[in-house]
This record gives C-alpha cells, sequence and structure tokens, in this order.
C-alpha cells in the first residue's frame, strides 16, 4: 500500500463530510437544500433572460422602425424661384458745364 500524503488524508476527510455516503445526515439535507436552490437560481436567470431578450427584441423592433423612418426619402425641395430682374438702371444725370468754359 502507497503512503498517502497528509494532504490527501485530510482532504479525503473534509469530501467524506462535505459528502456523506448517508443520505439522512445534516451534510446530505445541506447538499438537497444547496440543489434546490440552484434549480431556482436557473429558473430565475432562464426568466431573467428570457425577459431581457424580450425587451431587445422590442428596442431593435423600434430602432428598425425609426432607421427605416429617418432613412426614406424626403420629398424633393421645391424648385428654386427664378432670379429676379436687376433694378433698372437710374437716369444718367445732365452733363455738366462749366460756365467759364463754352465750346467753339
Amino acid at each position: 500500500m502507497e503512503a498517502k500524503g497528509f494532504y490527501h488524508e485530510r482532504a479525503s476527510r473534509v469530501v467524506k463530510t462535505l459528502f456523506p455516503r448517508n443520505e439522512n445526515s445534516p451534510q446530505a439535507e445541506v447538499k438537497q437544500r444547496a440543489a434546490v436552490s440552484m434549480s431556482l437560481v436557473r429558473d430565475n436567470k432562464d426568466r431573467w433572460m428570457a425577459d431581457i431578450e424580450q425587451r431587445l427584441a422590442v428596442r431593435t423592433a423600434e430602432l428598425t422602425a425609426e432607421r427605416a423612418r429617418v432613412a426614406t426619402p424626403h420629398p424633393p425641395p421645391s424648385p428654386p424661384h427664378p432670379p429676379s430682374p436687376p433694378p433698372p438702371f437710374p437716369p444718367r444725370p445732365p452733363p455738366i458745364r462749366c460756365p467759364s468754359f463754352s465750346p467753339r
């Protein structure tokens, strides 16, 4: 028989204490309670995941609709008005005559 180390022997004692063969022992009851609580945790996780997936699907649909609404082409802008004609030039002023100069 091989000599087993101290830690191996201690670990086997711990395992026997935590997981006994006797199903009526307090450790077995603890183990059963742990299994029940783990199943409750799994059920809650499944419920939460379903809720999150539903919210995600709704939000994805909203965003897709919003993107489609934004991406639709808007009606083309109205054509620009024709340019207005330039204002008429003011009448020409009369030539300036110098009184001291007279053409011959």
